[in-house]
């Protein structure tokens, strides 16, 4: 592309720059997981209402500008939308690197399964960490944890499952290494992005922690959830890709 609009996602940013690809930055628009690029006789009034339903007003009228001058153009999907309002449009998926290797260390665990805790963005919530260091413990899982703005994906390749707020980074991350989610989101993005996992059955979206153990040996043990995420995943490392439906 010859532009990219993102979010505070410093990922997208690195790899951006790495591309020496345009890039300007929207601060805390609702963003969800993935994006679309949509050719400009595609892309009418109802796309963009989406931004004016969103009130993300410079979003709206860069689009607008932007279309006057170029062809195509990127810009972030809505899960309960997308089938609806961009039946004719292109799904590409995330921008995320291939070819991670295996950690060495990891390769022989001598656990059941491995549980990968982030809160991406965000400082690790404390009171979250020891009920789940409790839980694997309890349990024989082998549990992973990071501190915030970390790349991991190597990390949640060796998982079997991720635990997150909903934050897109670490959505797209795990579907694209095929592993499922449980998120526990805390704002409204987080709430958006989650509804990717909730709508494509790649895992559990909680309230609360109440649930927590339960839902985890329901995502370790139900074997659908890990063959939806292995389409989605499939999806992503083949785009340009019509829209899956599970």
């Amino acid at each position: 592309p010859q532009l990219i609009i993102v979010d505070n996602n410093p990922f997208a940013l690195l790899i951006a720059f790495k591309h020496k690809i345009r890039t300007i930055e929207l601060l805390n628009p609702a963003s969800v997981a993935g994006q679309l690029i949509l050719n400009k006789e595609h892309l009418n009034k109802k796309h963009l209402d989406i931004f004016a339903q969103l009130k993300n007003i410079f979003g709206y009228s860069f689009i607008k500008n932007f279309l006057k001058r170029k062809n195509r153009i990127f810009i972030t999907s809505i899960p309960q939308l997308e089938k609806e309002k961009f039946s004719k449009s292109t799904y590409l998926g995330p921008l995320f690197w291939k070819g991670w290797y295996k950690f060495p260390h990891l390769n022989n665990i001598p656990y059941k399964k491995s549980v990968f805790f982030t809160f991406g963005s965000r400082s690790i919530d404390k009171k979250y960490l020891k009920k789940l260091k409790y839980l694997c413990l309890k349990n024989n899982w082998q549990l992973m944890y990071s501190q915030k703005l970390i790349n991991n994906q190597q990390s949640i390749r060796n998982a079997d499952l991720v635990i997150c707020h909903g934050g897109h980074t670490t959505i797209l991350e795990a579907l694209s290494a095929g592993v499922p989610l449980i998120c526990l989101p805390q704002n409204e993005d987080q709430k958006i992005a989650s509804l990717i996992v909730n709508n494509t059955k790649t895992g559990l979206v909680l309230n609360n922690s109440n649930s927590l153990e339960q839902s985890i040996s329901r995502l370790l043990t139900n074997s659908s959830y890990k063959k939806n995420c292995l389409k989605i995943q499939n999806q992503l490392y083949s785009f340009p890709t019509k829209s899956l439906k599970i």
